[in-house]
């Protein structure tokens, strides 16, 4: 029988004396990519075929859990033990699902289904389905903090995502001295523009939802933004930025492992 390590939510499946087990082999299996579907069409005459679109199904993960006791060994289910693992596992939002000891990959998932308990003479497993957000796996979150309060400087930001090729970050901006650009030179963009920024202001950017909000109450941005967004290509892109202030980056990449 076959053991897997994960977390759920931030807690470790050990904490609650749980096992992700294998029953018939002891190969534990990852997830690498989601089913796809595709729109084709086959012009008359020919062998070949028009791809038109694919569409990546979001990624199910099962799980089989055992229960165990203090010492790892099969444990019986009872209706606490049920409770308990049913209030760690059941939730109504996305939570972050890593398997093994990978910390640096995760999944953001939600149990969908499960199958009844199978108990046998001396405890039973536990066979459950989580549903995830995206086709792939991700990064973990990552942020970046610069101090741009001197001069104009450029920056070297990574895009390591090994599926999609082009990813958008969040921008905090904070601590503007009245106007900011930033430039990604790399694909020779538009710059994203800011102005009329208050000193004791600070500005979310979401580039991927094309989404911006100030922390001051109606505060409007249609005379102050360009409404240009920042996107990274994969690996290495160079960053100009024009203006002073503080920026924070925060990114959490789309990623097949």
């Amino acid at each position: 029988m076959g053991y897997l390590d994960f977390s759920f939510d931030g807690i470790n499946a050990r904490d609650m004396n749980v096992r992700s087990v294998r029953v018939e082999e002891a190969i534990m299996t990852f997830p690498f990519i989601s089913d796809s579907s595709f729109t084709t069409s086959k012009p008359i005459g020919r062998i070949d075929t028009n791809l038109h679109r694919v569409t990546r199904d979001n990624m199910v993960i099962p799980l089989t859990l055992l229960l165990v006791d203090k010492n790892g060994d099969p444990k019986i289910w009872t209706d606490r033990d049920i409770k308990r693992i049913a209030d760690w596992l059941i939730t109504d939002e996305y939570k972050p699902l890593i398997l093994g000891n990978n910390k640096g990959i995760m999944y953001n998932a939600i149990v969908a289904n499960s199958e009844n308990i199978s108990h046998y003479a001396d405890g039973g497993v536990l066979t459950l389905e989580f549903s995830t957000d995206s086709p792939y796996a991700w990064t973990v979150p990552i942020y970046e903090e610069f101090d741009l309060t001197g001069e104009s400087q450029e920056l070297i930001l990574i895009n390591k995502s090994n599926v999609e090729k082009y990813y958008r970050p969040t921008l905090e901006i904070t601590n503007a001295s009245g106007s900011v650009a930033i430039t990604n030179n790399t694909l020779n963009d538009q710059p994203l523009e800011l102005e009329g920024i208050y000193a004791d202001e600070k500005i979310t950017i979401n580039n991927d939802w094309e989404l911006i909000e100030s922390d001051k109450p109606a505060v409007k941005f249609h005379d102050r933004f360009n409404y240009n967004f920042l996107r990274l290509r994969q690996g290495v892109n160079n960053i100009s930025v024009e203006g002073k202030c503080k920026l924070v980056l925060k990114y959490q990449f789309p990623i097949v492992s």
